[in-house]
């Protein structure tokens, strides 16, 4: 078993086509997914696919160039 430790599922070309990337990552033996997160949208996105997917697993943080648009309750 693979896990692809840092990839953004929430990009449109993925996210639109998310099962057949998932097939294809699975027959390279790719089973599980971080989906890393770098603005507060995208990590509700990471969240929600992680919630209906089993195998997607969210990391959700503010990239450093992002954290000046950041809330001050980011954290909550």
């Amino acid at each position: 078993m693979l896990i692809d430790t840092h990839c953004h599922l929430f990009y449109d070309d993925l996210k639109n086509d998310l099962p057949g990337v998932l097939d294809r990552a699975h027959d390279l033996g790719v089973n599980r997914f971080i989906c890393v997160a770098t603005n507060m949208e995208d990590a509700r996105e990471c969240l929600l696919m992680g919630e209906s997917h089993e195998n997607i697993f969210a990391s959700a943080g503010v990239h450093p160039h992002d954290a000046k648009d950041a809330p001050e309750d980011f954290v909550d």
